[in-house]
């Protein structure tokens, strides 16, 4: 697991502010695509996922599924199926 870029301290203050309530315990989960994940849990004992991260890492994310979108849209098929397995019936075009 990379090494978390906030402090339990900051996400703790940043989740309070958000969900209106003190946090108990914060504690950060491996890292997803361009954010830090973490779990933090209210005194009330309310358990949240809480996903920080820059809007770079959004705008990277859409641009690599807009690019992922555009390649397989230029794929020419002479038919298409309701299934990518292959196991429903094909339709020529």
């Amino acid at each position: 697991m990379t090494t978390p870029r906030m402090s339990s301290t900051d996400v703790s203050a940043a989740a309070a502010g958000l969900l209106g309530e003190p946090i108990a315990e914060a504690a950060a989960l491996p890292v997803s695509y361009a954010n830090e994940t973490w779990r933090v849990v209210t005194y009330s004992g309310a358990r949240h996922v809480l996903k920080i991260g820059p809007l770079d890492g959004v705008r990277r994310l859409f641009t690599d599924l807009g690019a992922a979108l555009r390649a397989l849209h230029e794929i020419e098929l002479d038919g298409f199926s309701s299934r990518l397995d292959g196991s429903a019936p094909s339709f020529a075009r």
